[in-house]
């Protein structure tokens, strides 16, 4: 049998091999399929992602009510934010806005006071801010972005102070995502009549924001108002 020709050319004693190369149409034809597949995947995504972070949001409340919960079986009750001063720490006061602290073992149980102590210095610090998140993510919504919320994603209902978290309706407010610049000055820690208008985050879709209620149950919903007569955050009107 003779043998196959080969296909290449010899030229100046090197082979020459002939490939074909992309035409303008089919580079152009490429380029666009690319294109709409981007518009189809990167909508799909970002909801993906919107949805993970509001069910993480949603999770996080419910840690924070059964760390409310705890903390008022301990403690006749009471809500950790009333007007008392508490020692978390041999020689660390708090006042009664600092609720985040006084439900940090319940939230954490296996965490020992150093633990607390490192936790209660490092809130503030917005160096730190990416580590924070990670060490102590049920006090921060993924969805909060904010470079200035270098404390917390959530307030507490300031109306509620002084009451047995047994004693308050179900459908009143007792955590909200707040904005962390328009807190009344308390980072966010406290929901305060003077500006409570100002405070939600809008950080959901269609501008919600989740909120926490007495009998333990999570929304996501557009701010209410704060009014004279709304008990949604007092229920003394």
């Amino acid at each position: 049998m003779p043998p196959r020709k080969k296909s290449r050319q010899h030229v100046s004693g090197r082979a020459k091999v002939q490939v074909a190369g992309f035409t303008l149409i089919e580079l152009l034809v490429v380029v666009s399929i690319i294109a709409v597949l981007a518009v189809l995947v990167v909508p799909a995504v970002s909801g993906a992602l919107a949805k993970s972070n509001d069910t993480k949001c949603l999770h996080n409340l419910r840690q924070l009510y059964a760390g409310f919960r705890l903390y008022g079986a301990d403690n006749d009750g009471n809500l950790p934010y009333d007007q008392d001063k508490h020692e978390i720490l041999p020689g660390v006061t708090v006042g009664g806005s600092a609720w985040h602290s006084l439900v940090f073992k319940y939230i954490y149980p296996q965490a020992d006071d150093e633990a607390l102590q490192s936790a209660f210095a490092e809130w503030g610090d917005t160096n730190n801010l990416a580590a924070n998140r990670k060490k102590y993510s049920v006090y921060y919504c993924p969805a909060d972005q904010d470079p200035r919320s270098g404390k917390l994603s959530y307030g507490a209902n300031y109306f509620l102070k002084m009451r047995k978290i047994y004693s308050i309706p179900g459908d009143v407010i007792l955590l909200a995502d707040t904005h962390p610049a328009k807190a009344g000055g308390l980072a966010p820690y406290e929901l305060r009549e003077a500006d409570m208008n100002e405070q939600g985050s809008k950080r959901h879709a269609g501008d919600h924001d989740h909120f926490l209620f007495a009998d333990g149950h999570v929304e996501s919903r557009v701010w209410p108002k704060y009014s004279t007569n709304n008990a949604i955050w007092d229920p003394s009107k």
